[in-house]
């Protein structure tokens, strides 16, 4: 018992204190399953320190990595700690392996709906003088770190081509208004885009055209002001597409774009894949 409660201790140092120079400290770097016990620790730097060492093991071993490793750090996507979720979320999408991560992150993606879906109007708001704590302003910089999450994991699945990212990212965009910040929207429109997916690009499409005719319920010819800055990057990220996959004809920006989009689409989406299959899975490590 004692024993055991000296290496915890050692490991909360070698974690804490150490910084860049770990080499320089007696105790031998942690185990993943000791990293894993300390990603339960009270406190919360040593449960980044521990998040940033699986990284660090996970960037080591991409090669060959192990299903270990990257179960361990997706227990820091359920963190209390909104940035330690986030960062949880960046991490899985590169280096470690891929299948864990798959699944985690669409799981995580599951969360993030549900707290977007809890979030009311006005919610994103600036903090205004005056605001009691944990009204107004304070909450909206908790809904603001919740939307980072998303965005984190959103950003992270359109690195893992693979259908269930295709089918969660597509979900989410179906879930969302059309004026939605485009803190969200947009890294949606992106990793779908990215992945190439035809579903993925139709909805894509599908949701331009609601930006645009936000702006026109709204009073306006055509989507103006807020909406036209929404609806313009959506477009150029359809642009991006057509231009990696070689395609010509694309459509100018302007009004009815979504319209335009629908079309070449209509003409064109044979040449995107209908399925990208499961994410390819590295040689693991022992």
């Amino acid at each position: 018992m004692i024993r055991c409660a000296t290496r915890v201790l050692g490991l909360l140092q070698w974690l804490v204190l150490s910084g860049p120079c770990i080499g320089s400290t007696e105790e031998p770097p942690p185990s993943v399953a000791e990293l894993k016990k300390l990603l339960r620790s009270k406190e919360e730097k040593v449960r980044d320190q521990a998040l940033l060492e699986l990284a660090s093991i996970a960037k080591e071993e991409s090669e060959q990595p192990r299903r270990e490793v990257a179960e361990a750090a997706a227990l820091a996507l359920e963190d209390s700690s909104l940035v330690i979720r986030e960062r949880a979320a960046r991490f899985l999408g590169k280096d470690f392996h891929p299948e864990v991560a798959v699944v985690q992150l669409c799981k995580a993606l599951d969360q993030a709906r549900e707290d977007m879906a809890r979030m009311g109007r006005g919610a994103l708001r600036p903090p205004r003088q005056g605001d009691e704590p944990g009204t107004g302003g304070d909450q909206t910089s908790d809904n603001e770190q919740k939307l980072k999450v998303a965005a984190a994991i959103i950003e992270s699945l359109g690195n893992l081509p693979d259908d269930r990212s295709v089918a969660a990212l597509v979900e989410t965009l179906r879930s969302i208004p059309p004026r939605s910040p485009p803190v969200v929207s947009l890294p949606l429109c992106r990793s779908l885009t990215e992945l190439l997916a035809l579903d993925g690009v139709e909805v894509v499409v599908q949701y331009l055209g609601s930006v645009e005719s936000s702006g026109q319920s709204r009073g306006g010819r055509g989507p103006g002001g807020e909406d036209r800055d929404r609806a313009r990057p959506i477009h150029d990220l359809l642009g991006k597409l057509a231009a990696k996959r070689k395609i010509e004809d694309v459509p100018q920006w302007g009004e009815q774009a979504g319209a335009r989009w629908r079309r070449w689409l209509d003409q064109h989406g044979r040449s995107l894949p209908a399925k990208l299959g499961r994410v390819k899975i590295p040689k693991e490590g022992s």
